[in-house]
């Protein structure tokens, strides 16, 4: 019987213990685990197929975003991983950021009706899946619908979420879009520019790494230039040994290309902290496109032509000429498939094709060259936020 009551002991204080835990990790990342109960899956890939799955989510809370203005940023990946790690589970989960190498396409461009178009493909050489990121912050902060690679937050490319642990990690995925749109109408992405090295800016400026730059774009700015004064007043770090580049548009008709340099080609090799920041406009076009290389005139000493990625950007820019930089949401789809990775037999693979229109302020998205089945076509608007 005195055993019995032994056992019983123990189990009711193991009990006690695991309650306690719970409680104690429901108190301190409550806004992250309503989050994952809201991750739901849009469309299942294919492996064989280097098709990855979709995902959505509800962002809950205000992600920590002001308390990461406030402390004047982070100069890297790994600064980045602690703020997130002590802001979103008080240290008890690890994180990594990481990404594979990208290939895209983005257009901004007006609609037949009169509204302004920003489209992108996101082209990647590996699997991978995605997240539709839906934000409202508060907080005099725009809510936003944006995409995220989820292989930057450690979910697996292959088997995509598979636990809770991969939907918790869906709480950071705000930090790392790679195009979004905000209830502003300011759209944009994230873009690989081929240089020679990463952009490392130091003076006594904030910091900020890429896709942290981006969202401050979504969250706090409402137009192009005030997105381009917000990346002045940072020191801009490239993210995970690559360099980038940054295109934004908004509902006026007005786009921009950010871009950090140091003089041209051959003087930005691995030029670091000498880079500055550079910014080309549209105008002089009712359109512009941006694809993998710098678009800051006189940058190459090469012909054109013979840079990576030109050749996508000559076909977008010709079609585009072509019609005064007018197109429909249809007519954007058929410029963007005509340049997807499936053209070309290197296991490459557009993950997604989005448009988003300014003025309506919606997302259409479709993912891995889906391009004739309905059942992969997604819209999303500011209705759909939580």
């Amino acid at each position: 019987m005195k055993k019995y009551h032994v056992i019983k002991w123990i189990a009711l204080i193991v009990f006690i213990i695991i309650v306690a835990f719970v409680g104690f990790l429901t108190v301190i990342i409550f806004d992250e685990l309503r989050t994952a109960a809201s991750v739901k899956t849009l469309a299942t890939g294919n492996v064989e197929e280097n098709a990855g799955n979709v995902y959505s989510v509800d962002i809950v809370g205000d992600y920590y975003l002001d308390d990461y203005v406030e402390q004047g940023g982070v100069k890297n990946d790994n600064e980045l991983i602690n703020f997130l790690i002590k802001k979103m589970s008080n240290g008890i989960v690890d994180i990594d950021i990481d990404i594979s190498k990208m290939a895209c396409t983005g257009i901004a461009a007006e609609s037949l009706s009169g509204s302004r178009f920003f489209a992108r493909n996101y082209d990647m050489n590996t699997i991978t899946n995605i997240a539709v990121v839906k934000t409202k912050p508060g907080n005099g902060r725009y809510a936003s619908i944006a995409i995220s690679d989820l292989q930057m937050v450690a979910v697996s490319k292959t088997k995509g979420i598979t636990s809770l642990f991969g939907k918790l990690m869906c709480s950071i995925s705000p930090y790392v879009c790679v195009d979004g749109i905000n209830e502003a109408g300011l759209a944009g992405g994230v873009f690989s520019s081929h240089q020679e090295g990463g952009a490392n800016q130091n003076t006594d400026k904030p910091d900020t790494p890429t896709t942290v730059l981006f969202r401050m774009m979504l969250d706090y700015c409402g137009s192009v230039d005030e997105a381009v004064e917000l990346a002045k007043s940072y020191d801009y770090h490239d993210s995970i040994s690559m360099s980038f580049h940054i295109m934004v548009a908004d509902s006026t008709g007005k786009s921009a290309i950010i871009e950090w340099v140091n003089g041209t080609q051959s003087t930005d090799k691995d030029a670091g902290d000498k880079r500055k920041m550079v910014v080309t406009y549209n105008d002089d076009k009712n359109y512009q496109v941006v694809t993998n290389f710098v678009n800051y005139p006189n940058f190459y000493e090469a012909p054109l032509d013979s840079i990576y990625s030109y050749d996508r950007y000559r076909i977008v820019s010709e079609m585009l000429d072509s019609t005064d930089g007018l197109t429909s949401e249809s007519g954007i789809y058929d410029i963007l498939e005509g340049v997807s990775r499936g053209l070309r037999d290197d296991g490459e693979i557009t993950v997604h094709t989005v448009v988003y229109n300014l003025k309506n302020k919606t997302m259409t998205l479709i993912d891995n060259e889906n391009y004739d089945d309905p059942a992969h076509t997604f819209r999303f608007s500011f209705d759909d936020l939580i």
